[in-house]
């Protein structure tokens, strides 16, 4: 056995021996989500340990931390407040990787802070000083990262084909684990934080006062990101020395950021927390660290405005049409059963007074219902939820009087806008949920449905395209001499649905 391998078995012992007691109660226990299986000290002891075990393990707690539809609350809330924060490496090892990484490049870097501002499990952070004269901030992989992580993806691995996944589960343990390996894989390379970072300032910060670092690509690799310097404070730590306009003013900027991102940009951010967000002397917001974003099609954002429409408007059997196209129908669904309960808890929430709506407690709430049902939710899906309570909870330290609501007309506006702009497609999404409330009618009739039935459902949505398609004209210019043409269409197309 050569010593990699010792190290490797050593590693997969500390790893059985200390993260076993406590997921053991978890993956034995048969509840559903929102009802307690840990003491909040054996949660917290979950925390802890994984903390321990490291940055693989800590990403692992963060991106679990997101499944409000699977976990019970004392995990959720233990998991969200693992601490990234490790003992740096030497300055001397981190040099080394920044001149193997930018080579002569390098020399445009004149002068070096060896204390670092940042130290993660994943980075550390320097601050440097150009040639030209510029501050920058000098993000660089932590030295022996990568062996490290390859070798607890391994364990992970094994873990995962030994171990049968819980039947609970939408989804395999072998799932789980090269989800993690991607997100690493992507948080580890910090030229996509780069590109993430510089998409940004394009689509979000362009024409606002919002400050987000810019990239200085020549002194950028996969293990470097260089970026200008913005001196701070952390928001939270902000807040009390703020004026009462100033922080209903940051509120603004927070609601105007997280609308725009999701809804224009498409961007998520899968690790939100305080520290990606300073306030300089200005009182100017700073956007820091897209490392971890996640990006939604333009698909899906339609898709989650159409039920951000479906809840203003306690819409249960749309909310219903709209997860079953996010997500899949199982055959043991009960599309009844579901869309009382969807309507009840809708009903719940909407009916509290003006500035007691929480929409991340209702998507929290609408998930965790489906998931009872047998829904996979998608993995974007969660984290904007996630998103979502973090927005909540800064808008109440700036603003008690700011809500859910504002960011919900926003949100609303904005579906207003894209309809108006795009009356085809918006068309077409109106038509692909009547197909989908038919389709989800006729297999309920029987689960088990023969083939020909797909069939005809198929042939059935085919012609709802054609008719689209021979609608353009008319829904661009509409005209009352296509209009009978255009019913006659879909008349017909819903006959071969039947």
């Amino acid at each position: 056995m050569n010593w990699r391998s010792l190290l490797h078995a050593m590693r997969f012992v500390r790893v059985l021996i200390t993260l076993g007691p406590p997921l053991a109660r978890l993956y034995k226990a048969d509840r559903l989500p929102r009802q307690r299986i840990l003491t909040d000290e054996e949660a917290q002891s979950l925390k802890e340990v994984l903390e321990a075990l490291g940055p693989t393990f800590i990403k692992l707690g963060q991106m679990l931390s997101c499944h409000v539809d699977l976990l019970p609350p004392e995990v959720l809330q233990a998991l969200s407040k693992l601490l990234d924060e490790v003992k740096p490496a030497p300055f001397s090892q981190v040099k080394t990787i920044i001149d193997e990484e930018l080579g002569e490049a390098a020399k445009a870097i004149v002068d070096y802070d060896e204390e670092p501002i940042g130290s993660a499990s994943i980075a550390q952070v320097y601050r440097g000083l150009l040639a030209d004269g510029r501050s920058v901030a000098i993000k660089v992989r932590r030295p022996g990262l990568e062996a490290q992580v390859a070798r607890d993806l391994r364990i992970m691995r094994h873990l995962s084909k030994w171990l049968p996944s819980p039947s609970r589960l939408p989804f395999t343990l072998e799932d789980l684990v090269a989800e993690l390996a991607l997100q690493m894989q992507h948080e580890m390379d910090f030229l996509r934080e780069a590109s993430s970072m510089a998409r940004f300032r394009a689509k979000v910060a362009k024409g606002s006062d919002i400050i987000v670092p810019q990239p200085i690509s020549q002194l950028c690799s996969k293990r470097v990101l260089t970026m200008t310097y913005h001196q701070g404070v952390r928001l939270d730590k902000a807040i009390p020395s703020l004026s009462m306009l100033a922080k209903r003013e940051m509120a603004s900027k927070l609601i105007q950021i997280y609308s725009i991102q999701f809804i224009e940009a498409g961007m998520v951010h899968a690790d939100p927390h305080a520290g990606n967000l300073l306030v300089n002397e200005d009182e100017q917001l700073i956007v820091l660290d897209f490392g971890a974003m996640v990006f939604i099609p333009e698909a899906m954002r339609r898709k989650f405005l159409r039920l951000l429409e479906a809840v203003f408007n306690a819409d249960a059997e749309r909310a219903h049409r709209v997860f079953l196209s996010l997500g899949f129908l199982p055959p043991s669904h009960e599309a009844v059963v579901l869309q009382s309960q969807m309507y009840d808890m809708l009903e719940d929430y909407l009916s509290r007074p003006v500035g007691r709506v929480s929409l991340s407690e209702i998507f929290e709430a609408l998930t965790t219902l489906s998931a009872q049902h047998g829904f996979k939710i998608p993995r974007p899906f969660l984290y904007l939820v996630r998103a979502l309570s973090t927005l909540e909870g800064h808008l109440m330290a700036l603003d008690p009087t700011s809500s859910s609501e504002e960011v919900l007309k926003k949100a609303l506006d904005e579906v207003a806008n894209w309809q108006m702009a795009h009356p085809l497609e918006a068309a077409m999404d109106v038509v692909k949920e009547q197909a989908e409330r038919v389709r989800s009618f006729w297999l309920a009739q029987d689960i088990q449905s023969p083939p020909e039935k797909e069939g005809r459902l198929n042939k059935g949505r085919l012609l709802l395209g054609i008719c689209l398609v021979a609608m353009t004209p008319w829904l661009a210019s509409p005209q009352a001499s296509a209009l009978p043409w255009a019913i006659a269409g879909f008349l017909l197309a819903l006959m071969l649905l039947f």
